[in-house]
């Protein structure tokens, strides 16, 4: 029985072994299976697989598609839904993206537009599918979602999904080949209570990967213009454009590549490498990096009906992908930030946006704009806003309207009085140091009450908030001037910048992990081939050129690869421990004057005493910067990456150090951030895991950008007084002390003259 059973075993396995076998294609007529979190092929789009919403949070990437593709190439290609560009990658009131590839919509009424590409197919899709879940907070009675079609007579959609995925089927006629815009409004109250916390109880989410319309691979293309919009299509839905490449290829020529696809579609989505008989789902569209004997690019459709860019080169070059990448530049491209002119008062609406209407008990529009590079004022300089503004009459006592400038409210304004009405325009002064070069943002925020808040909320008639588009703005203009700092050399970084160190063995993840951060790198304003950023992680680190006293390795390594129970040290940490309850300390016999003289010693003059904090204040207020080094700066601070500047002399050679959880597409994403923001006015970053950055600012004196006349004096001084009030206050006093000495000189040498 034994031997039959392993008999059986064996040839189980061997037929298993021939399946996956038979999937493997060879790289020149047929590309095999591939791990790519591509579009859903859908055979039949009602069957969308379901599973507990958080336990699916927790185990299943959402980028990971759970419904099989249909095989071969008549089955079903999905073009799924593409969200608008910008959307913050944290759960917000209204639309939001908190993980890739999901449109969440957040609070009791939503909005937002999509985008689906579609080509010249005869007949044209009649229906669109909507994968879709709410949460179970939502009342399924009173929901419904609205969509409209490029314009047409909207559809009301049940919110019928609640807690699980499934799928909406929206029939439409109104679709037309390229692109098309769905139109979505949503109303999702509560079932329970009413209130801010309650807007964020509900919400809806669209899985975008498997949302859209089905094709047959003979209505797509196989030429440029099909695999554009494939591709297009998949890096909006929030998955990866992945270039298979075999293991041996020359990585120099897999860099361009991906640096050219990745640079063509404009930042836009991510760029991954993969090998060619890694197993996994096929995409929608992929890129093939294939050695040949000619040089040339062409397009076929893959045994599931994807579409593959295949690219075959010689060795050392590649074909002109010119015709290929350009068109796949995906319509709108990258969000792009208004600019405010200083000195010119101008309107929301110059600015590029409308009316602002808010209808959940908590609401937030947050309105980014953008100041020059050169523009820094660190006085007491007063911005205004002027407020045109109105709200509804009936809102619960405590409704406020909270007006921010870069996270800081500078303004309070009462909501349940005086309504029903737009007001007179409110002006708001605030400090234009609140403000600072690069990516700024306005915003507002409300928060209204339950009425009561334990049951759910009334319908309502009327629009709980409205702020006009003619309210304006005002930023006073300031001296060309800048905090130094990593941004100018940011602000210059190309695809080239990125690199390795020399004189290592490269290994092949960190290679890897390169070229996708050079793909994913936006191209900047004013390239400078002089800036570099070089990659190194822990076996590298020693390449790194540090200054071993101002920054030992062990500080990045702890700050970087933290280890448990150990100490700043390096030795192990014991837990504390209580033998008794009596008290701890040690009696002693001093007594009288003398114990009293001993117990205020350290007070005064120890480490924690009354001299060492008045010096810590008088530090703190002498400078704008951090005194620390950059070594006490990142004690007891974690982080998955560190940028810095090792040699002050060479401000373009930037290092990014990278720790255990440093992923591409989060690195990418926080240089973006950084470079666009402005705030890297330091020496050092530490990147966090949310993608946010600690900043080390040391104290370094602003830079004048242009000559000091009559006009910016004034502004000058006031910009430098403010960065250092002491030098200042010192300063003066030594010129008053400075100037006396010629009176006096004169007063002496009368008196003498009238004493002769």
């Amino acid at each position: 029985m034994r031997l039959r059973a392993s008999i059986i075993g064996l040839v189980a396995a061997l037929l298993g072994s021939a399946a996956v076998f038979a999937q493997i294609e060879a790289p020149e007529i047929q590309l095999p299976p591939m791990p790519v979190d591509g579009p859903r092929l859908l055979a039949q789009p009602e069957a969308v697989e379901t599973a507990d919403p958080d336990a699916q949070a927790r185990a299943e990437p959402r980028d990971q598609p759970t419904t099989e593709a249909s095989e071969g190439a008549g089955g079903g290609l999905l073009l799924p839904l593409l969200a608008p560009a910008g959307l913050p990658e944290t759960v917000r009131i209204g639309a939001s993206q908190p993980e890739p590839g999901v449109l969440r919509l957040t609070g009791e009424v939503a909005q937002t537009s999509l985008t689906l590409q579609l080509p010249d197919a005869n007949p044209l899709p009649d229906e669109v599918l909507l994968v879709q879940r709410s949460s179970i907070n939502v009342l399924p009675e009173g929901a419904a979602l609205q969509v409209s079609v490029n314009g047409d007579e909207a559809v009301v959609l049940p919110l019928e999904n609640v807690g699980e995925f499934g799928a909406l089927r929206l029939p439409t006629s109104a679709l037309v080949p390229g692109s098309n815009r769905l139109d979505l409004a949503l109303h999702q109250p509560h079932r329970v209570f009413c209130g801010p916390e309650a807007s964020f109880g509900v919400w809806t989410e669209l899985d975008l990967a498997r949302s859209g319309v089905r094709l047959t691979a003979a209505e797509l293309p196989a030429d440029a213009s099909g695999f554009a919009m494939a591709a297009v299509s998949q890096l909006g839905s929030g998955q990866p454009l992945r270039i298979i490449a075999d293991e041996t290829v020359d990585p120099d020529l897999l860099r361009q590549l991906a640096v050219a696809v990745g640079q063509a579609t404009r930042g836009v989505g991510r760029i991954e490498v993969s090998s060619f008989y890694a197993m996994g789902p096929r995409p929608a569209a992929a890129v093939a990096l294939i050695t040949s004997d000619q040089n040339r690019i062409s397009y076929r459709h893959g045994a599931r009906g994807g579409l593959v860019l295949q690219v075959e080169h010689r060795p050392g070059e590649l074909p002109d992908l010119s015709a290929a990448l350009q068109a796949m530049v995906p319509p709108g491209g990258m969000a792009v930030v208004p600019g405010l002119q200083p000195e010119q008062a101008q309107t929301l609406a110059a600015l590029g946006y409308a009316d602002i209407i808010g209808n959940t008990h908590y609401f937030r529009r947050d309105l980014p704009f953008s100041l020059p590079a050169d523009w820094l004022l660190l006085a007491n300089q007063k911005a205004r806003l002027m407020l045109s503004y109105g709200f509804a009459a009936d809102l619960p006592a405590g409704a406020i309207l909270l007006v921010k400038i870069n996270e800081q409210t500078v303004h309070l304004l009462p909501l349940d009085r005086n309504g029903g009405t737009m007001l007179p325009s409110h002006p708001i002064t605030f400090a234009a140091r609140l403000l600072h070069s690069g990516v700024n943002q306005l915003s507002f925020e409300m928060m209204v009450p339950g009425d009561p808040p334990d049951a759910a909320c009334s319908l309502r008639s009327t629009d709980m908030l409205v702020i006009s588009a003619e309210t304006r703005l005002e930023v006073p203009g300031s001296p060309r001037m800048q905090m130094p700092g990593l941004t100018a050399s940011l602000d210059g970084l190309t695809p080239a910048g990125i690199k390795l160190p020399l004189g290592s063995d490269t290994s092949p993840a960190l290679g890897q992990l390169a070229t996708r951060i050079a793909a994913g790198v936006p191209p900047p304003t004013s390239p400078n081939p002089a800036v570099t950023v070089t990659l190194a992680d822990l076996d590298r680190l020693p390449l790194m050129p540090l200054d071993r006293k101002a920054l030992p390795l062990t500080v990045v390594q702890r700050a970087l690869w933290p280890v448990s129970g150990v100490d700043a040290a390096g030795s192990a940490v014991a837990p504390g421990y209580r033998l008794s309850d009596g008290d701890a300390d040690m009696p002693n016999d001093r007594s009288g004057l003398m114990d009293r003289l001993y117990q205020s010693v350290p007070k005064i003059f120890g480490s924690g005493g009354w001299i060492a904090r008045q010096r810590e204040k008088l530090a703190a207020t002498a400078f704008i910067g951090s005194d620390q080094s950059l070594s006490s700066w990142l004690a007891g601070r974690q982080g998955v990456a560190l940028l810095m500047r090792p040699d002050p002399a060479s401000p373009d050679e930037l290092w990014l150090i990278l720790g255990p959880g440093a992923e591409a597409r989060t690195l990418v994403q926080g240089l973006t951030a950084l470079r666009a923001s402005r705030t890297a006015e330091g020496e050092a970053a530490l990147l966090q895991p949310d993608g946010s950055w600690q900043l080390w600012s040391p104290v370094q004196l602003p830079l004048l950008r242009e000559a000091i006349k009559p006009s910016n004096l004034l502004q000058v001084l006031g910009n430098y007084a403010s960065w250092s009030p002491l030098i200042f206050a010192l300063g003066l006093v030594g010129a008053a002390l400075v100037s006396t000495l010629p009176a006096l000189f004169v007063v002496v040498h009368y008196r003498r003259r009238r004493l002769r």
